[in-house]
């Protein structure tokens, strides 16, 4: 007690270090090999833990000593960067919270895990812990979106749009809206979905003859000639004519439909006719396409 009246008060640059200093001893406690994986830079201005034992795909990196986020593999709809500011106070709390986050989002993780295993993702590609949305195909012309806006109550902010011809997609949305009322919360969510199309599974690659018999030009995008375009957009998009063959990206139809004198766009919809049998056709589903 005497040693501490003797001390001078303490300055702002005595502040500092001494903040500095717990950092280094917290980022000295912290190191568990076998949990998880602590890298710093030179600078000792960045901490990330990566590889975590439960979590291998996960990883956080933070700016020290403000213990801000500057990467992570949290759903970019978690606010992971105004939680930390309210309740991690050290970098103890900072990981302990980022955790806790990780076993929260696992009924998230899993649900997704079933439908990446047992369905043909075709977007978003590559799939990351970071997406939280889905495209697949339903059937032949026609894709299933699912989107979970709130990760932390998957079922509650589940967001279901089919996507292909008109006629064909009225049909579904009577036949999904009726399944979604006798949701059963016993069974996961990839085998709802195929209780309510009366499934045995969902399409997977060559069954809609996307396969290795099928050719490349069957696959490609029918105005670009590509099937994957930078933005990850695959072709989803057909002709409401159920004889056409037309296979293309909403984003090329919707630039074709610019070009022509008589194309229109209306509520950033844009219409016009097929360039294959000069069907009338809207881009109305290139808002659904979106991740």
């Amino acid at each position: 007690m005497q040693l501490a009246k003797m001390l001078p008060a303490p300055t702002a640059v005595d502040h500092d270090q001494s903040k500095q200093q717990n950092i280094y001893a917290e980022i000295l406690n912290l190191h568990k090999p076998q949990e998880y994986r602590l890298q710093l830079d030179d600078r000792c201005s960045r901490i990330r833990f990566s590889n975590f034992a439960d979590y291998d795909a996960h990883y956080l990196e933070l700016e020290l000593p403000s213990l801000r986020p500057l990467e992570h593999s949290l759903p970019d709809c978690v606010s992971l960067g105004e939680m930390l500011a309210t309740s991690a106070r050290s970098l103890g709390d900072a990981l302990a919270l980022y955790l806790r986050l990780l076993d929260e989002l696992r009924p998230f993780y899993d649900s997704l895990a079933d439908i990446d295993e047992l369905c043909d993702v075709l977007e978003p590609s590559p799939i990351t812990t970071k997406h939280n949305s889905r495209v697949f195909p339903l059937k032949d012309r026609v894709y299933l979106k699912l989107t979970i806006a709130d990760p932390f109550g998957s079922f509650g902010s589940m967001a279901l749009q089919i996507i292909g011809p008109t006629e064909e997609v009225a049909q579904l949305r009577h036949v999904l809206s009726d399944g979604l009322g006798s949701w059963d919360m016993e069974l996961d969510m990839h085998k709802n979905l195929l209780r309510i199309f009366d499934l045995c599974y969902f399409p997977m690659r060559g069954d809609l003859g996307q396969g290795q018999a099928a050719s490349e030009e069957e696959q490609h995008c029918n105005i670009c000639y590509v099937y994957r375009l930078d933005t990850g957009e695959v072709p989803l998009v057909s002709c409401d004519n159920s004889r056409c063959v037309l296979k293309c990206h909403a984003a090329c139809l919707k630039e074709w439909f610019d070009t022509l004198i008589d194309g229109k766009t209306f509520l950033e919809v844009s219409f016009g006719l097929c360039p294959f049998c000069k069907a009338k056709l809207s881009t109305s589903f290139a808002a659904l396409l979106k991740t």
